[in-house]
């Protein structure tokens, strides 16, 4: 690491900061992307139960089904993270090529990997009769809107996940900012800049009065 990269807290502190960013990044996105599945099937935009077909490949038993779905959402999503965040340096350096970029690998991943395999194997029992979960390539089997679903989906944790770690490996962040009254060069970026010597300086006691009052 250089020593820009390295910033405040030494290279324990960036190695931490990668370290958070990475489980953030990957628990926020896995987050947003189980609440979109779930609101559209809830109000009938697509016939695929994603969260609850995903926990159903491998244990065909509707109990819990959703709930296992989660954790391995949250377990692709963190390894997915940390991918990311060995190839950050090979990243477009603008936030929105960078989250698009991934969204687009992480909605191909979706449709073309996952969605044919549940397609076979991802089953619910009801009164002891098996039924296929629609799924298919894209996710089509649940209907035509389902890829949008996959797609929006896809680019809210491609953002989440850039973001987060882009934010929180990012040594400014972390630094201790100063309190109203006190001086700081972090604090200093919170400031418009209309603000300045034509507004006056905003201080502790005994500095210049901001408003210039006689």
């Amino acid at each position: 690491m250089s020593g820009d990269t390295i910033g405040w807290g030494g290279r324990t502190g960036a190695a931490l900061r990668v370290v958070a960013g990475v489980v953030l990044g990957g628990f926020f996105a896995a987050v947003a992307w189980a609440v979109i599945f779930a609101y559209a099937f809830e109000h009938q935009w697509t016939d695929t139960n994603d969260l609850r077909t995903i926990g159903l490949l491998r244990n065909h038993e509707p109990l819990d089904g959703a709930k296992r779905g989660f954790a391995v959402i949250c377990g692709v999503a963190l390894l997915v993270a940390v991918l990311l965040a060995i190839v950050q340096h090979w990243l477009p350096k603008r936030l929105t090529t960078a989250a698009l970029s991934v969204a687009l690998a992480i909605f191909l991943g979706w449709g073309l990997l996952f969605g044919p395999l549940t397609a076979d194997r991802a089953y619910s029992i009801v009164d002891g009769q098996r039924f296929p979960a629609p799924s298919g390539l894209l996710g089509l089997d649940g209907g035509r809107a389902t890829p949008m679903v996959g797609l929006i989906a896809s680019v809210v944790a491609g953002f989440l996940l850039i973001r987060c770690q882009r934010v929180v490996a990012d040594a400014s962040w972390w630094r201790p900012s100063r309190t109203v009254g006190s001086r700081s060069t972090a604090f200093s970026s919170l400031e418009l800049p209309e603000e300045g010597t034509e507004e006056g300086d905003v201080g502790t006691a005994g500095e210049a009065d901001s408003l210039r009052r006689a």
